[in-house]
């Protein structure tokens, strides 16, 4: 009987309006809900730096990296290759580690059981990657 009255106290218009509001804000609500798990998986990625793959199931690829490449450049290259998740993730690391700036040209083993500070620790001439 209330929800009769209730149907009867607004005018189609209203009806159409609500349903509109409600579709746009749950529609609003996913974007913001998408966004926030990108960046917090952006976070994690920073802070818990893993390895893309568990020891005994990754590659190893030879990885050169060119006199005068930047770091996005070279971050690029390792994950075109699977060697890590986020180029910009590894770019943000580069530049808050002991090894910024450091990164040295030459030809390098490279393993996605690897890293990211183990990498950047290898590209960078500080030694070999720690298992």
């Amino acid at each position: 009987m209330k929800a009769i009255q209730l149907l009867k106290k607004y005018s189609v218009l209203d009806w159409i309006i609500l349903v509109v509001l409600v579709v746009v804000f749950y529609h609003a609500a996913g974007k913001i809900g998408g966004y926030a798990q990108k960046y917090y998986r952006y976070g994690y990625n920073l802070v818990a730096d893993s390895a893309v793959d568990r020891p005994g199931e990754g590659k190893t690829v030879s990885l050169e990296i060119l006199s005068g490449m930047t770091v996005s450049q070279v971050g690029n290259l390792l994950e075109e290759n699977g060697l890590i998740r986020s180029s910009s993730t590894f770019v943000l690391k580069e530049s808050m580690s002991e090894y910024k700036g450091q990164i040295q040209p030459g030809t390098y083993e490279v393993s996605s059981e690897m890293s990211m500070d183990q990498i950047l620790a290898l590209i960078t001439g500080h030694g070999e990657a720690e298992e």
